[in-house]
């Protein structure tokens, strides 16, 4: 043992036997002999002299490093669910915020000017006014509300969903996205595509557009980037995204933290889907992300030798 552990479990057997005068159990550090420190559950029977005094201890300890390695993993997995539920909740509630804003402030005020249009046509009596009263530019006025009304219901629509992506594919959905982003923000953009639509099920085609969301979402709040190179290719049994973009980069701290919800979030999905999702440096500067989604057919050869997989 490392004398300071040495020093401590004795303290433990004394107490241990003083309490009970039998049987202990506990754990401590020990040091394999290959040189690695290890964890044990040490299972210790005190014993005495004719006087009743503890002259030593027996005992047996066994190997628990990796059961505590599992422990520690699954006490840490609780928390940052924990952490990923709370952060789901609070990033839903934004999005009903954002919503109830936009029909509210938008679709709400065009539909109450409409409505201010029609009023002025009536005659305040219940009697709409002759053809003749109504001008052209009263009409006009209201079809460009009206226009406008349901610009601002698509615009609220395909930010929930785009409808791109159920009629057109994946492909377009990605070109789409990357473009409504480089508008916004001035970001310059590289995009390759290379796969056959017809090989990826529609679930992997949400995952890997919503993956995309998350890391132009990143980068606009984190990475300060100039340029943004995106390519989604086929490979054998898979398919790989990969997200790369020239900014500040990102630390191991900020890769590892558990609270760090968005990477959190993106590793959830695409782990959902048998993949994974890893994230490095870029090759110059700035970050890399590399997402990995198998096929149906890799997933399903996959599901067929584990059954615990389902």
């Amino acid at each position: 043992m490392p004398p300071e552990e040495a020093t401590r479990v004795k303290k433990v057997v004394l107490e241990l036997s003083a309490e009970r005068k039998g049987h202990v159990l506990f754990e401590s550090v020990q040091i394999h002999k290959n040189g690695t420190l290890i964890t044990t559950e040490t299972s210790s029977v005190p014993v005495y002299d004719d006087s009743g005094k503890l002259k030593s201890a027996r005992g047996i300890a066994r190997d628990i490093t990796n059961r505590k390695r599992i422990e520690n993993e699954l006490l840490a997995s609780r928390t940052q669910l924990r952490d990923l539920t709370a952060y789901l909740q609070s990033v839903r509630e934004d999005e009903r915020k954002y919503i109830a804003r936009e029909l509210h402030d938008e679709l709400g005020q065009k539909l109450t000017a409409v409505k201010i249009e029609l009023t002025r046509m009536n005659d305040g009596g219940g009697k709409s006014r002759s053809p003749k009263i109504l001008n052209a530019g009263s009409i006009s006025s209201i079809l460009h509300l009206v226009d406008a009304a349901m610009e601002t219901t698509r615009k609220i629509v395909s930010d929930l969903r785009p409808a791109v992506l159920d009629e057109l594919g994946l492909e377009a959905a990605l070109e789409w996205q990357v473009q409504e982003f480089e508008k916004r923000t001035g970001i310059a953009f590289d995009l390759e595509i290379d796969f056959n639509e017809n090989h990826v099920p529609q679930e992997a085609k949400i995952t890997l557009f919503r993956i995309l969301q998350e890391c132009l979402t990143n980068i606009i709040r984190h990475a300060n980037a100039k340029h943004i190179n995106v390519v989604l290719e086929e490979e054998p049994e898979k398919l790989v995204l990969v997200v790369e973009d020239d900014g500040q980069g990102i630390s191991d701290e900020e890769i590892e933290n558990p609270r760090s919800f968005g990477i959190v979030g993106m590793r959830e999905r695409a782990l959902l889907l048998g993949g994974f999702v890893s994230i490095d440096r870029g090759a110059t500067a700035g970050t890399k992300i590399v997402v990995e989604i198998p096929t149906s057919q890799s997933r399903r050869d996959l599901n067929d030798k584990d059954p615990n997989s389902r």
